[in-house]
């Protein structure tokens, strides 16, 4: 935690203009002295970021990552992680490589590890609408659909991100998803009441079919 509030001070007056370009206001920045992994000074956002990738358990990190969301969560290797994230730290951190290397291997084109993969909510959604080709007439309705089984797009619950399988199952969720194809393709209407926790997107919508 305290490499964390560290390093965030590093990057301070970093931002963008309003084309969306990278801009630092030198002006905003913390020039004093900062603590991190083991060393002090006057570190700089691009310093903080060097020592991260600089250490081989970055691209171990990253390469699990990987492996667990286009592989198997369940079927893990560490012996090949270790030898994509070598290969992966040796390039340079090229993305392209790493994924082509795991598109081309074995364990990702293994029966074994076929359908094991839970979708989140939004990939769901996604793919409900490009295999049927059909629309929401309200676009309320993902909304409410998003909220429903508790992911709504751009909102992660933290800055770690969003949880992956077994997490997005439980009781209630399952329900909804079981009668997800009747909601949407029998035009039933729900009165599923989604969670009240403040946020913006919170609407009351009712939902039919696409």
């Amino acid at each position: 935690t305290v490499n964390v509030k560290e390093a965030a001070r590093a990057f301070t007056g970093w931002g963008f203009n309003l084309d969306g370009e990278f801009q630092f206001r030198p002006h905003q920045h913390d020039y004093s002295l900062k603590s991190f992994r083991g060393r002090t000074q006057d570190f700089t956002g691009e310093q903080i970021i060097d020592m991260i990738l600089n250490d081989r358990r970055t691209a171990v990190f990253i390469t699990t990552k990987f492996y667990r969301h286009f592989v198997s969560e369940r079927n893990i290797s560490i012996n090949t992680i270790h030898e994509w994230a070598d290969s992966f730290y040796r390039s340079g951190y090229d993305i392209l490589k790493l994924l082509n290397v795991i598109f081309e291997s074995n364990e990702f084109n293994d029966p074994v590890n076929f359908s094991t993969r839970i979708k989140s909510p939004v990939e769901l959604l996604v793919g409900i609408q490009r295999h049927t080709g059909g629309k929401f007439e309200n676009p309320g309705s993902l909304v409410f659909l998003q909220r429903a089984m508790g992911q709504i797009l751009f909102y992660p619950p933290n800055v770690s991100g969003w949880p992956s399988g077994k997490e997005w199952i439980d009781s209630s969720s399952l329900a909804f998803r079981v009668m997800l194809p009747t909601i949407l393709f029998k035009d039933v209407e729900t009165d599923f009441q989604t969670s009240d926790d403040g946020d913006a997107n919170g609407l009351d919508v009712t939902v039919g079919g696409v």
